[in-house]
């Protein structure tokens, strides 16, 4: 009786099953990825490296935006910003399928320390003194010759 059973509930699961197919696997967009240093100084060439994105597909084109309106495209780029402030930069990279990423980095531009001092200019030193003169030679007391003989 087991057994009719099972083979009954084999039967009537077998007419209700659909073949499910598993989804195909989607490609996956690239991941950018930004190297730069947090901060930098008015008038330095800050350099921007995008070669840590990774992508499944081999990565076509590179595009920054710095923030200040103009951007570059390569996978390494200097750049230098003209005013102090803080900067949203932008990176998009497109692989070999047009699937994109994009990541965005902030960097601190601060005045050159050039521009500006950091410390208080040393006080001036006073003038240096002028050695004294020389003291002319001690006159020898004059020596006194004797009378001249026959005379």
């Amino acid at each position: 009786m087991e057994l009719t059973r099972t083979l009954e509930l084999f039967l009537f699961l077998s007419k209700k099953m659909v073949l499910v197919q598993p989804p195909e696997p989607q490609e996956q967009p690239p991941v950018a990825v930004i190297q730069a240093p947090d901060q930098a100084e008015v008038g330095e060439g800050v350099k921007f490296d995008a070669g840590a994105s990774q992508s499944t597909n081999r990565i076509v084109s590179y595009a920054w935006e710095f923030g200040d309106g103009e951007g570059a495209n390569a996978v390494s780029v200097r750049h230098t910003y003209r005013s102090p402030g803080v900067y949203n930069v932008i990176l998009t990279v497109i692989d070999a399928n047009d699937l994109s990423g994009t990541s965005n980095f902030q960097i601190n531009i601060v005045e050159s320390s050039m521009e500006r001092p950091t410390e208080e200019p040393p006080a001036e030193e006073p003038p240096a003194e002028e050695p004294p003169a020389e003291e002319p030679p001690a006159e020898e007391p004059p020596t006194e010759e004797p009378p001249a003989e026959g005379n």
